[in-house]
């Protein structure tokens, strides 16, 4: 890629068990799926799985060949992607612990790093970095609240808004057919009904802009979460939930009625005299 980000590069055992990389779909991540191919020029490509969090930044997909530089020997490195991990936190690239140390030119049997589930006894001297799991996760649950926090005021923003325009439209819809209205009710027409004829227009522009609302509002939820976790190498997948699409439309359709039932207040409150006086003149 030309991109100057940082890559976290594993090499994983075979035999570790406390870090489980799935795809999207929930199924395990096989390391060793096409572990290596050859090159156009003979040199060998190994295969390996990158993260969400990558993918998404850098906008790559299984079957493209990643390649990135070592700053501290300006080596070149070559890795075909195999799969896409549902990691959500790091900038990574996930290899078998052997290729891991072919591609480094390292040890075969060689690691500097181990997973534990628990404290381990390692003289402080021989220690580089100690790290929790959960350190990460309560971090990453902080800013997905934080997140989910304001994307909550807008979603209620949103729905003022809505309020506000519909109520303007309706009303102007009102004004608009106010002799009309006041000849309906010379003529007999129950209020009620003229309040249901002058209103219903309003229910089909309403749906159709429901649903033409959901996905300009993904895209721009999309963008809007990945220029936030654009700096600290975090990405939140955005999913369609069923349930939450049901609340949403329920908000809206609940604002839509309120307008309606202020709005049709307004039409009641609408004389027969000035249809008589619009008739005289």
């Amino acid at each position: 890629t030309n991109s100057r980000e940082a890559l976290i590069i594993l090499g994983l055992s075979d035999h570790q068990t406390l870090l489980n990389l799935k795809d999207a779909s929930g199924q395990p991540v096989d390391l060793h799926s096409d572990s290596h191919t050859r090159f156009g020029t003979g040199d060998k490509i190994y295969s390996g799985v990158i993260s969400r969090v990558l993918s998404d930044r850098l906008g790559i997909q299984p079957g493209q060949t990643l390649s990135f530089v070592d700053l501290t020997s300006n080596q070149v490195y070559y890795i075909k992607v195999s799969a896409i991990a549902e990691s959500y936190t790091q900038m990574s690239v996930y290899l078998p612990l052997d290729p891991f140390n072919k591609l480094f030119d390292l040890p075969l049997d060689s690691f500097s790093g181990i997973f534990s589930a628990g404290p381990l006894a390692i003289d402080a001297d021989d220690l580089y970095l100690h790290e929790r799991t959960s350190d990460v996760l309560n971090s990453f649950k902080t800013y997905a609240g934080m997140m989910q926090g304001m994307l909550l005021g807008m979603g209620l923003t949103s729905s003022i808004m809505a309020f506000l325009i519909l109520y303007v439209l309706i009303a102007l819809l009102i004004e608009e057919n106010n002799r009309s209205i006041s000849l309906m009710k010379i003529l007999g027409y129950d209020p009620r009904e003229i309040r249901r004829l002058i209103l219903k227009t309003f229910n089909l522009p309403v749906l159709i802009g429901f649903a033409s609302g959901i996905p300009l509002l993904l895209n721009f939820y999309g963008a809007m979460l990945e220029s936030s976790f654009k700096e600290i190498d975090m990405t939140m997948p955005l999913r369609l939930s069923p349930r939450y699409l049901a609340y949403a439309f329920a908000l809206l359709y609940a604002t839509y009625l309120l307008t309606r039932w202020l709005s049709g207040r307004k039409i009641l409150k609408i004389s027969m005299a000035d249809g008589l006086k619009s008739m005289q003149e």
